[in-house]
């Protein structure tokens, strides 16, 4: 009789659980597998509009082409993402809960893609640079993302965070320069570009994020009402999120100040 009624409420929550999780993947798949296609298709045309692209080990082609598509997601997913939850008004409410389809599929997106990329970082490991950073940041963000677009919870700043993909192309180009010899062809654009990399992160990964945890404080009632495995995703999500961006931001003021150095040491050379 009585013991009956929490078994089957705890089956259907499990259930619905279930059910969520296969959405948010079914939803996630074509993305993934369009972000391969645009990896193998960026390989074919790198190897026949790109010289330095030929010069590379095998490897490196491959994060070249990650690279690039790692780019154009960056700066679809942002603006995507920062209209969606513009037009929904997610960024004026308090609601924890608010959704809407456009933000859903922003977070399919996003996994897809990740998916995507984990794979290849996976199986390129230490033949990238800065891999294991990367895979540590791609499998939180997946775990936090298809829980938001399995059971509709933290848009409103789900897309503050993917925002933060708008300064994505700007470190790939830093890369990309490099290779290409840009970084001593145009070292004005090289220098532009590095400056612009230095003041978004540190507004958008360093400061936004910071207001993410804030807000996250503020609806701490709203989280706290969910399952603890959420709750945990939650927290466990954005502290370690939010470490690997001052980790990365070290890295990238450490090598702006070694540039602006060498700068500063050949004017006063040459004077």
């Amino acid at each position: 009789g009585t013991s009956a009624y929490p078994t089957l409420c705890c089956l259907q929550r499990q259930e619905m659980a279930t059910n969520g999780i296969l959405t948010a993947a079914s939803g996630a798949a074509p993305w993934f597998f369009i972000s391969q296609g645009l990896f193998w298709t960026s390989h074919y045309a790198s190897e026949n509009l790109s010289r330095t692209y030929n010069k590379l080990d095998p490897a490196i082609q491959s994060y070249w082409c990650a690279s690039a598509i790692s780019s154009l997601h960056g700066a679809v997913i942002s603006y995507w993402g920062f209209a969606a939850a513009s037009t929904a008004g997610l960024w004026t409410t308090d609601d924890f809960f608010k959704t809407t389809s456009q933000t859903t599929g922003c977070c399919n997106v996003l996994v897809g893609y990740l998916c995507s990329d984990l794979a290849l970082s996976l199986y390129y490991g230490g033949r990238w640079p800065g891999n294991t950073a990367n895979i540590i940041h791609h499998i939180t963000a997946i775990l936090a993302f298809i829980q938001m677009s399995a059971w509709g919870f933290g848009h409103s700043l789900g897309m503050m965070i993917i925002v933060l993909e708008t300064t994505t192309p700007f470190v790939n180009q830093r890369w990309f320069f490099e290779k290409t010899g840009m970084k001593v062809t145009h070292p004005a654009l090289y220098v532009a570009n590095g400056l612009a990399m230095v003041i978004l992160w540190f507004l958008l990964r360093i400061l936004l994020v910071g207001w993410v945890g804030i807000r996250l404080i503020a609806v701490r009632e709203q989280v706290a009402s969910m399952a603890w495995p959420q709750v945990l995703t939650v927290v466990c999500t954005y502290a370690v999120g939010y470490g690997l961006q001052f980790f990365w931001f070290y890295k990238i003021l450490r090598g702006a100040i070694k540039a602006l150095s060498k700068v500063s040491g050949k004017k006063l050379h040459s004077g």
